[in-house]
């Protein structure tokens, strides 16, 4: 059997002898530099540090996602990087584990070191050549890779992982890591757990520049959409799929091969359902020429998405009902944009929006009798029409 191994080693992951490691979906996408993770590693030691919220030396353990079959099938769900893993690694391998070891004197106030799966020799014949410890370290700037069942904590002065609940689905985060290894001497982690959520909550220059480069091709996936659906208007065997099938091929010839949520594809009256595209209702409608279609979907990017939502007339012709309530929205849209600033409180912008949509569709469609601040105060557009918030905070 050929080795795969020293054939690998000597793939080269830099394009020169001073160029960094970076991440690309090839031709024309976006390249992020990996140095980006290692500087999100370096923000998290500087911060458990300078807050006293462990000590130098401390041990912190990740675990990045793992592949999961398909119930009793040979096939694997889709897999998707661990959300905190990918934010300190950037790791697109699935089975891996990492550790960042706090240390003021390092150039980077942290050693880090990534564990990675072992693989036997037959790995190769079904999934590729076996990149050797070395690929690992050059591509995503880590001190040093050792194999998973190397993995040895037992002299670590402290250690710590995530302690904290996830707050949509309510599992503790720890629940990932439970008896997978014994961690020593363990501080509790719920301060790390707070921590990173700040960090992440606060977008660096790069992270900027991938989400904007999510948000521009999905805004040409719609626009590609919009244009298929109004060409389309005319055929009677139009389904809601069609317009879900064109976005996901739009994104994935510019490299988002992914969409970051169920996409929904919804038309008439199915756009009432804010979760509309679950597996009961999967997009599956005949569309009608006079339908509005409401499309919520977002390219996703190295794991950044965007999320963009438009509403069209599928004849490219609103009726008079329909331009009014489209325009009472608009109106709110443009009211928020003329508020924003930072360091503005989002409820403001929030409360800003319901009150703009309240008057808006009063003046034009008569839908509240009640005086507006009274709509307000009773949250009536929030409950009954945006039950997801402005921006879904």
């Amino acid at each position: 059997m050929p080795d795969h191994t020293k054939a690998e080693a000597s793939v080269d992951v830099k394009e020169g002898a001073d160029a960094e490691p970076y991440f690309s979906m090839g031709a024309d996408t976006l390249k992020i530099p990996l140095a980006m993770h290692r500087d999100h590693r370096q923000k998290l030691a500087e911060a458990m540090l300078a807050k006293k919220l462990a000590p130098e030396g401390t041990v912190i353990f990740f675990r990045g996602g793992d592949l999961r079959s398909v119930y009793d099938s040979d096939t694997d769900w889709d897999f998707k990087q661990e959300s905190y893993f990918q934010y300190l690694f950037g790791v697109k391998e699935p089975g891996c584990l990492a550790t960042i070891q706090l240390d003021s004197s390092a150039p980077y106030m942290h050693k880090s070191t990534l564990y990675i799966p072992r693989f036997d020799e037959i790995y190769a014949t079904w999934m590729g050549p076996i990149k050797p410890k070395s690929w690992f370290q050059s591509k995503y700037l880590v001190d040093e890779v050792q194999y998973a069942d190397e993995i040895d904590l037992s002299d670590a002065k402290a250690t710590m992982e995530i302690d904290g609940i996830n707050r949509d689905s309510g599992i503790p985060h720890s629940e990932v890591n439970k008896g997978l290894i014994n961690l020593p001497h363990k501080l509790d982690g719920s301060a790390l757990w707070d921590v990173l959520n700040e960090l992440r909550s606060v977008k660096d220059e790069q992270e900027i520049k991938i989400m904007e480069y999510a948000c521009q091709v999905s805004s040409s996936a719609h626009l590609s959409t919009m244009r298929a659906c109004y060409k389309d208007q005319d055929n009677e065997h139009r389904m809601e799929y069609n317009a879900v099938a064109n976005f996901r091929y739009e994104g994935a010839m510019r490299g988002c091969e992914r969409v970051g949520y169920g996409c929904i594809g919804c038309s008439g009256t199915s756009n009432a359902s804010l979760h509309y595209g679950h597996p009961a209702e999967p997009n599956d409608k005949s569309v009608h020429k006079s339908d509005l279609r409401l499309l919520d979907m977002g390219a996703e990017y190295h794991c950044y998405t965007a999320d963009v939502t438009c509403t069209f007339p599928t004849s490219g012709k609103f009726t008079e009902l329909q331009k009014e309530a489209y325009e009472s929205v608009l109106a709110a849209v443009h009211a928020v944009e003329g508020i924003l600033r930072p360091g503005l409180d989002y409820r403001e912008m929030h409360r800003k929006a319901t009150r703009v949509i309240a008057e808006e569709l009063t003046k034009r469609l008569g839908l509240f009798t009640a005086p507006i601040d009274a709509v307000c105060s009773e949250a009536l557009v929030s409950r009954y029409l945006m039950p997801h918030g402005l921006g879904h905070m």
